[in-house]
Formats: C-alpha cells, structure tokens, sequence
C-alpha cells in the first residue's frame, strides 16, 4: 500500500506527466534521490522535469514498469539501447533488495552481443540515432560500432548470411552464392554486403563508422564504394538540405582516404551534382583539391564539364585552372615528371576543344595557355595549333590581346613543319617588327642551305672516292698483267 501513494510528478521531455512514488523511484534512481534531496526543505506539490530523456516517455513508462515489478524486465536487442542509456541517465547502479538494477542488467546482456544476429545489431545501432549524445556518453554505441566493423570486415562465406532479415537476404545471397574466386569475393561483391543496411544510417553515425573502419585498416577502395553508395541511397528521398548535407558530409569523408582508391570518374560526377546544389565554398575548394591532386588520372571527357549557369563559354575553364593549380603545387615543376607530362598533354587536348568558342575570353584562354610550363612538353606543336585556331575564330583581338597570348609559346620548342605553317597575319605585329618571326624563317632556312651545302659537299666528296677508286683498281689491273708474264719467263 505504501507503493500506490503517488506523492510525485515526473513530466518527461514535454510529452507526458507521471504520478509516482517518491520513495520507489528513489530507491532505483539515485538521480531523482539527488534532485529531491536538494529540495527536502520545500513543502507541498514536488514535480520533477526532464527534457532530454532518452526516447521520452514511453522509455521511461518502460523504467516505471521495471520498479513497481521489482526490478523484472525483458531485455532485448530491440529495447536494449533505450533502457540501457535510460539506466544511466536515471543513475541505475545501486542494488535494490539484494537485486541489480537496470544498468547492471543492462551492462549483462550487452556481453552477449556477439551472439545477435546482424540485423539485431544493426537495429540497436539504429535506434540511438533518437538520442546520440546519450549513445555516446554512456558508451552503448561504440559496443555497436565494434562489432558491426568487426563483422563487416569478414569475408564473404563467413559474414552473417542466414542473419539477414528477409528483405535483403536476396540481395545478400546473390553476393555470396557467386561462383566468382576467392579474393574477387572479398574485394567486391562479397565485401559490400553490408553496404544497403549500414547506408540508412544518418551522417553522424556514418562519418564515426568509416573512421573506426579506417582505423581497423580496411581497404579504402571498398570503403570509397561505401561512401558513393551512401551518397545515391540519400540522393533519392532527401529534401535539398538533407542532400547538401549528405554532399558535406561524402566530401569529408572521401578526404580521410587514400586518393589512389577513388573513382574519378565519381568524383567528377560528385562534383557536377554539388555544383547545382550550391554547396558551400569550403566543401567546393576541398572536393576541388582531392580532384585536382590526381589531375593526371582525368580524361578529356571528365574536363568537358559545362559552364556554369549565366556563363557565356561553354566550359568551365575557371574550374580546369583551379584544379590545375592544386595539381601543380604538389608536382615540382623545375624537374618535369611523367604526372605532368601527362597533364601538359591533358592540357593541350582541352585547349584544342575551348579554342574554337567564339565566347571565351582571351584573358581565361591566355591563363590556360600559360598554366602548364613548356618544359613540361617536347615540343609545342599541339598548343601551337589551338593558338592558331583562337586567333583564327577571335579575328578582331587587338595586338596587345594577340601579344599576350602568343607570349605563351615558345618557338624554340615548334616543329619545322609548325614554324613554316606560321602565317604573320595571325600574329602580333610586334613579332613581326622585331624580327621574332623573320628569324626563325630564316633559321630554318639557313638550316635548310645548311643541309644543301653538305649534300653538295658530300656529293663531291664521293665523286673523289669513286675517281680515286678507279684508279686504285686500273694499278691492280696492271700488277696482275705483270705478275702473269713473269711466272711465264720463269718456265721458259
């Protein structure tokens, strides 16, 4: 009888008040023993408020239930994170009438987790998404965290199969029924069966998995497959903020890894998406930088990205130079390597497809000239020839324009084949009145007089030879005649 005097009200996260009993509850939760104790001088009506109990008040009914039946309880994989982070917000620990209390219970069953099939696993992870911070305080979800990497780390035909729940267990069957070998097994399909359960989580918990993930050492190409998966499953039934903040959240992600891993085919496509969301800058540039670090993996198509809305060119020539500009302060470029070789002849093939927009402007199409250094390139012929086509389609540059963008060339690098295609009409007439252009005509000619006058010499020079020969041969002619006659005296 002394139990069903409710001499205290509990409201519980503004969704619900409860009538108890004071000494009950105190007797189970040395929290509200705190909080009472503090008021033991008031008199009259006691209410106690909280308004971050973790899952509100149909946990705490949960814990109500727990005391009035004498600390008996049904724990389980689907209730355990609630009651667990309930006991220790509601302090738990003491033991009552030789019994554990909840939080001690609680600590009891989570030993057993290794025996929970994955979907049970996955589910108590899920369900602390309703109260992180309390998950992290109390420590719950990182026994979560440890065993769903533990797992996903297992190969294929020892993963948990037959623990799927029956909604992808297809899914799941096909990867592990797969004839494929062993180590394509454990590289692919057999290593991204956790991929559709894991990818439901929200960004926080994602970004907390992938770093633990990191630093058990799994291979970052499937955890890169991992964080392009996560990113279309969100892309598909997410508001525009919730996608702005999945592209924020991928981009953070793809910059623990190693960039060697990461499709760059996705991470163009990455950025053409958070491009049209309008991403913040401070993602942008870092996306940017993980892109232009490997500049010398991109393809031409991969370049061709569209203009930007209200642009009048047809490419984004802004975006090309800024990737060039990452790729070019990690790569030295005193001592050319074969990465930049590969990006100056990049280079030369984007400069080829921009050259004939009749919209770019000749400062972005000079900047581009300019962006790779010549020694990175044996010759000149290619950049040569976009040049050429500019200034053919851009008849009405000024000279200072043509000055500008001809100076980006150098024409000890051009082939003899490009330096006689060179019509003066193209160019600044600055080349032409300092004589820029008229002496490598006469270069090139004075080499091809160079070559006439060694032929000729040369030619002389056989003619010698063959006259001297002749004669070499008529004196043999003669000995041979004089040694026959005096092998016939020596008969005689």
């Amino acid at each position: 009888m002394e139990n069903s005097v409710l001499d205290l009200e509990v409201e519980v996260n503004g969704e619900e008040t409860f009538a108890v009993n004071k000494k009950l509850i105190c007797s189970y939760s040395s929290r509200i023993s705190k909080l009472l104790g503090q008021s033991r001088y008031a008199r009259g009506h006691l209410k106690v408020l909280f308004n971050d109990f973790p899952s509100g008040a149909e946990c705490f009914e949960e814990i109500l239930r727990f005391c009035y039946s004498n600390g008996e309880v049904d724990i389980n994989p689907s209730n355990i994170a609630s009651l667990y982070c309930a006991a220790y917000f509601m302090e738990m620990r003491e033991t009552v009438l030789g019994s554990d209390n909840l939080y001690e219970k609680s600590v009891r069953f989570l030993e057993g987790i290794h025996d929970w099939s994955w979907p049970e696993v996955v589910a108590a992870l899920k369900q602390c998404q309703h109260f992180v911070a309390m998950a992290f305080s109390s420590g719950i979800i990182d026994k979560f965290f440890n065993s769903i990497v533990s797992r996903v780390a297992l190969p294929c035909e020892t993963s948990p199969c037959s623990s799927f729940s029956s909604s992808s267990s297809s899914g799941f069957r096909l990867s592990c029924d797969t004839t494929s070998t062993e180590s394509s097994k454990n590289t692919s399909l057999g290593a991204t069966w956790w991929f559709k359960d894991l990818a439901l989580l929200e960004s926080t918990l994602i970004q907390i998995l992938v770093k633990l993930m990191i630093s058990r050492g799994m291979n970052h190409g499937i955890l890169a497959r991992f964080i392009f998966y996560y990113r279309k499953s969100q892309a598909l039934y997410t508001t525009r903020e919730e996608q702005i903040k999945t592209f924020e959240t991928v981009i953070e992600m793809l910059d623990w890894l190693d960039i060697r891993t990461l499709s760059y085919k996705n991470l163009f496509t990455i950025l053409t998406d958070a491009s049209s969301l309008e991403i913040s800058q401070r993602y942008m540039s870092r996306l940017e930088k993980i892109i232009g670090s490997e500049l010398d993996r991109a393809t031409l198509d991969s370049l061709l990205v569209p203009s930007p809305p209200g642009a009048s060119y047809s490419y984004d020539v802004h975006l090309v130079l800024r990737l060039l500009q990452h790729f070019l302060s990690i790569e030295a470029c005193t001592a050319p390597s074969n990465r930049l070789k590969k990006v100056a002849s990049l280079i030369d093939m984007y400069l080829m497809e921009v050259a004939p927009d009749p919209c770019l402007d000749p400062s972005l199409f000079t900047d581009l000239i300019r962006a790779v250094p010549n020694s990175a390139r044996e010759s000149l012929d290619r950049k040569y020839a976009s040049v050429n086509l500019y200034l053919e389609v851009h008849s009405d540059l000024s000279n200072e324009q043509k000055m500008d963008i001809c100076s980006g060339l150098d024409y000890k690098k051009l082939s003899e084949k490009a330096l006689s295609s060179l019509v003066p009409d193209k160019l600044p007439t600055c080349f032409q009145q300092n004589g820029i252009l008229g002496s490598k005509r006469i270069e090139l000619n004075t080499r091809k007089l160079d070559y006439h006058d060694e032929s000729k010499q040369l030619k002389a020079e056989l003619q010698l030879m063959e006259r001297r020969a002749a004669k070499l041969e008529k004196i043999c002619h003669q000995l041979e005649v004089q040694m026959h006659w005096m092998k016939i005296s020596s008969f005689e």
